[in-house]
């Protein structure tokens, strides 16, 4: 079971720098500001979105681990 908990918590943190690397891609290839600002929402957006979605997996990784 902790292989599973681990690996769930690596997902998470996989998203997140997913996310980030969203966000400095967008920093570094959009150079008007208007635009580069539009894309660093996306890019937080996307970084919020995987870190909720890897911190309900681990939860449930949890949830199965004390099940289980």
């Amino acid at each position: 079971m902790r292989k599973i908990i681990y690996g769930l918590l690596g997902f998470n943190g996989a998203m997140f720098l997913a996310g980030l690397a969203l966000f400095a891609f967008a920093l570094v290839s959009y150079h008007p500001w208007a635009a580069a600002q539009a894309a660093t929402t996306t890019a937080a957006a996307a970084t919020s979105s995987g870190t909720t979605v890897g911190t309900g997996l681990g939860l449930l990784g949890v949830a199965m681990a004390t099940l289980g």
